[in-house]
């Protein structure tokens, strides 16, 4: 059992448009953990589903009462009909790319992904002109590797405009940041079912984590009786304190060690290199506010994990 919120992520497999296999590993996942209730989804659909097929995922949800009152529901894929958009009771319209700006104005907020190739041209005061009035409210970037200009120059125009940076590759107008975002950053636990979904849970003795297999193997494990899984890794105490570390710093809110020490049972002496942290704090790279662990620069906090790690 886990106390709320938790975040549930959801991938249908090409070979299941009707979310039959989906559905039905989420039953049973979800009969293994009584009590767990969800105040994220994100349902990553790269392909059309149609609207019968999200309103029975909507209605095995509801019937279950796996979801809090305000849920976020996420819908993230370039295509997505009006009706499949309400079956599902989406809330947030998460767009792979910059938006389309034919057709009408959009009828819900919109949050995009750009990737280094949307970049190839530098936006400009123009370009986000042209965001606002598509109804952008946020922004994420995808990939390794983006330029460190690039970056530095998006973050000026957003912040122009309005928009806060909350996390390293993430920008929103406030009161738009993404709670499935948020909810994995900040250590909780994740519901991930479909091809190459990643989650994590907490059990009487820690947490276990998992990636699913590719699409056809998770298809495969399914159709023989399971949630496609796979194989449930434990974490040590000393992996989670890691993953909390290193999450936990690409957020403008930082870490705090004591509140990682008390979730971990581990001393940060144990996964925090002291030496490390006064190094980084003198240059100035680091933040230490009332205990918490703050990035300088947004952009340098996988770096700065890297350094503070035992």
């Amino acid at each position: 059992m886990t106390s709320p919120p938790a975040g549930l992520f959801l991938r249908p497999a090409p070979a299941d448009p009707g979310l039959v296999r989906l559905r039905t590993a989420l039953g049973r996942a979800l009969a293994t953990v009584p009590g767990a209730r969800f105040a994220s989804l994100f349902l990553d659909a790269p392909a059309a589903i149609a609207a019968p097929a999200v309103a029975a995922l909507r209605a095995q949800l509801n019937g279950g009462g796996w979801l809090v009152p305000d849920v976020e529901v996420t819908w993230h894929g370039p295509t997505a009909s009006p009706a499949a958009l309400r079956a599902l009771g989406v809330t947030r319209r998460s767009l792979p790319g910059p938006p389309s700006l034919r057709g009408a104005r959009p009828v819900m907020k919109l949050a995009i992904e750009l990737s280094q190739a949307d970049l190839r041209h530098p936006p400009d005061d123009a370009w986000m002109r042209r965001m606002l009035a598509a109804g952008v409210v946020h922004l994420g970037l995808s990939g390794s590797g983006l330029p460190a200009a690039s970056v530095a120059l998006l973050d000026r125009l957003l912040r122009a405009h309005g928009f806060c940076r909350y996390e390293t590759l993430h920008w929103a107008r406030p009161g738009h940041e993404a709670r499935w975002l948020l909810d994995a950053r900040q250590g909780r636990a994740i519901m991930g079912l479909g091809p190459g979904a990643y989650g994590r849970w907490p059990d009487a003795v820690g947490w276990r984590w998992w990636r699913s297999s590719g699409a056809a193997a998770w298809c495969r494990a399914v159709d023989r009786g399971g949630d496609g899984r796979g194989r449930l890794h434990r974490l040590t105490a000393e992996e989670r304190a890691q993953e909390r570390l290193i999450d936990g710093l690409r957020l403008a809110e930082g870490i705090m060690p004591a509140a990682i020490e008390a979730e971990t049972g581990l001393l940060r002496s144990a996964w925090l290199d002291e030496d490390a942290l006064a190094r980084l704090r003198a240059s100035g790279r680091l933040h230490d506010l009332d205990g918490r662990l703050i990035a300088a620069d947004p952009s340098d906090a996988d770096a700065l994990a890297l350094d503070l790690l035992r």
